[in-house]
């Protein structure tokens, strides 16, 4: 019963955590114009649905850290402070899940360094 999606599906992750959507009817134009007003709600309320998505993930796969990229990466500490205190607060696993910030020019790199760091760990 979530928000219909382009895809034709309902409850996306994108219609609940995209920026577009967060801001929707605030009045801000960008995370970054957010963020400098100090609207904590908006911030709390990304980390919620982002910690929601991100702790299923984690209970499925055993994530050993996570990489917060894009938009998000403004000013990132309070964000991502609150979700790493709700990801690992609500993992089923024993072991922590770090999270990082990154900036990301394109997702093949991601993709890449990835398997590299994978390869050589």
């Amino acid at each position: 019963d979530g928000i219909l999606c382009e895809c034709g599906n309902r409850g996306c992750l994108e219609k609940y955590t995209s920026i577009p959507m967060i801001l929707a009817g605030t009045g801000y134009e960008s995370w970054k114009e957010a963020v400098d007003a100090e609207e904590t709600l908006l911030i709390e309320k990304e980390a919620e649905y982002l910690s929601t998505a991100i702790t299923s993930a984690n209970n499925l796969f055993d994530l050993d850290m996570l990489i917060l990229c894009g938009e998000l990466c403004y000013c990132p500490e309070k964000l991502k402070n609150m979700i790493y205190e709700t990801v690992n607060r609500r993992r089923l696993h024993s072991k922590t899940v770090q999270i990082h910030v990154g900036q990301v020019i394109s997702r093949s790199l991601v993709a890449s360094a990835l398997v590299t760091h994978k390869f050589f760990n």
